[in-house]
């Protein structure tokens, strides 16, 4: 009875942990959802700098593999309109203009056409007064989450309309505890705050190189 006992034990070990092999076996076989369009690149350019703000950007989109976005943007020539500005920039008389703004982002794809992306920044800012003689030059870091949508116009062509929203936070200036002192027109004491760049939506243009032979 003892060794019935123990032989139907080590029978039901053994096809369990055959079981369990073979189990294992097929959930390491199994291959990962493939995504469209994985390995593509992306020219763009943003649509917001050129009609709100007068300057450019352009930018490039790398799809690595299955589920890696990689991002890299440069923009330049940029001048706030006074529909844009704070109150107390505003009031300030303040002219904002960025020469370049630049940075990269590392991001995930959700669908084969939309990822979400964490973005690192540095913006350049030139700012004067009118009527003074003040005018100061510095530098703001951004980190923040962004979400992209991308539109492609036909089913054959590389051609594509991208929807994006980001969040940008201020985490760094080159300024000393981020404001700049002057002395106004009026002769007082005026204080100005590095410019924050917060919540922005966009609409871009691009082309996806290679997008055929992903179909």
């Amino acid at each position: 009875m003892k060794t019935l006992l123990l032989t139907t034990t080590f029978m039901l070990l053994t096809f369990g942990s055959v079981l369990a092999q073979d189990t294992l076996t097929n959930v390491q076989a199994k291959p990962a959802r493939s995504l469209r369009y994985a390995n593509t690149f992306t020219l763009g350019s943003k649509l917001v700098q050129p009609i709100v703000f007068g300057g450019f950007n352009i930018n490039g989109v790398y799809y690595a593999g299955n589920r890696l976005t990689l991002e890299y943007s440069h923009g330049g020539f940029l001048t706030y309109p006074e529909y844009t500005k704070s109150p107390e920039q505003t009031a300030q008389k303040a002219t904002i203009k960025i020469p370049w703004t630049t940075g990269f982002g590392v991001g995930y794809r959700l669908t084969p056409t939309l990822d979400a992306r964490m973005e690192f920044k540095a913006h350049r800012f030139n700012v004067d007064f009118e009527g003074t003689n003040a005018s100061v030059n510095y530098t703001t870091f951004t980190v923040g989450p962004g979400l992209y949508y991308r539109q492609y116009l036909g089913r054959t062509t590389g051609f594509n309309v991208e929807l994006s929203t980001r969040y940008w936070y201020d985490v760094a200036s080159s300024l000393q505890n981020n404001e700049f002192a002057y002395t106004g027109s009026n002769g007082e004491r005026q204080v100005h705050e590095a410019v924050k760049m917060g919540l922005s939506f966009n609409v871009g243009v691009g082309y996806t190189f290679g997008r055929n032979r992903t179909r």
